[in-house]
């Protein structure tokens, strides 16, 4: 921990010792680290305890924190939780394991992760496939080989570094998303407006600086995620995996500076109807399609229609952006 984020962290280990497969100990050692990561950084928890627990037949790993908690049950369904606990039953269940997670507000939060000793990840599922483009080959093959080792749900299918090489790979390869520099941002935010490829793929920016242009740039490209010079692994590894499976990691006023920009761009202003307002309040406490359309007694379509509205209406590309608009605090004009 950081002199700025003092904790209390205990580690505790029981059970005989047990060798781990290279990949195994990676994914574990990750789940444990955003864990204490959310205990500091969320949580404001003062104290973390962390316990390795060996059995016969895996090893489980335990955080708990005395942080502020949230609403919420025992679940190792995560659909629709925070992303970093999405990130981490991911982790999880690629190893054939499973994350339990339970919190109380007020109380703190304990997140157990348990996984085989040796597994071959999900075979079931492939790999999400990522183009680099950075116009450094410094950074460019730093990018690259930090991809191959720390996360291996990625498959990086090649780098370039011009702007035509990226599209004819694109093309080419179908890629599940890019990661790109700030000096080809621009430019290739003004090559989707003409291309004929309608697949809309999520971008990771990496950026030194928050220039208005480079936002009014992200805004177009569909930017999901940032990336600075002083990332570290593991956050290079969250943002690129959270951009693949279609989240969002923003912070609230960075999301906020790009809704404006979309707005000053379109002369837009965003305003949403009084029922549309209900669905994001009810979107805001954790409720599902379906809980919503029994709250509000109208039907799950009529729910999905709502929310597409709103995502239309005020550019955010998920709900989770969406919910972000109202947590920051978004001047959103309602129309009755």
């Amino acid at each position: 921990m950081s002199a700025d984020d003092p904790m209390d962290v205990t580690l505790l280990v029981t059970g005989h010792p047990h060798e781990l497969a290279p990949v195994v100990a990676h994914q574990l050692f990750m789940i444990i680290q955003e864990a204490v990561a959310n205990a500091v950084a969320h949580a404001c928890a003062s104290a973390c305890r962390v316990g390795i627990f060996y059995d016969t037949t895996g090893i489980t790993a335990v955080v708990e924190d005395n942080g502020r908690g949230f609403e919420g049950r025992e679940s190792t369904d995560l659909k629709g939780s925070r992303l970093g606990l999405h990130g981490m039953a991911a982790r999880a269940h690629y190893l054939r394991g499973e994350l339990h997670v339970e919190s109380t507000l007020g109380w703190g939060t304990s997140i157990r992760a348990q996984v085989p000793y040796s597994s071959n990840g999900d075979a079931s599922r492939e790999r999400w496939k990522v183009l680099v483009a950075c116009t450094q080959p410094l950074l460019r093959a730093g990018l690259v080989r930090l991809l191959e080792t720390s996360e291996p749900s990625v498959q990086v299918l090649g780098e370039f570094g011009t702007l035509e090489d990226l599209t004819e790979a694109v093309s080419l390869l179908q890629p599940d998303m890019i990661v790109l520099d700030e000096h080809l941002l621009a430019r290739y935010a003004e090559a989707r407006v003409v291309e004929t490829d309608t697949v809309e793929r999520p971008v990771v920016a990496v950026v030194d600086h928050f220039a208005d242009e480079l936002l009014a740039a992200a805004a177009s490209a569909g930017v999901r995620g940032f990336l600075s010079l002083s990332s570290t692994p593991a956050e290079v590894a969250r943002v690129v995996v959270a951009a693949a499976r279609g989240d969002a990691l923003l912070d609230g006023a960075m999301f906020t500076r790009l809704t404006e920009h979309r707005v000053a761009d379109t002369g837009e202003a965003i305003s949403l109807t009084a029922r549309e307002l209900e669905v994001r309040d009810l979107l805001a406490e954790g409720l599902a399609d379906k809980q919503i359309a029994t709250r509000l007694a109208i039907s799950v379509k009529t729910v999905e229609k709502h929310v597409s509205a709103m995502l239309r209406k005020t550019g955010a590309r998920n709900r989770t952006m969406l919910v972000g608009l109202q947590h920051q605090g978004q001047a959103i004009a309602n129309s009755r």
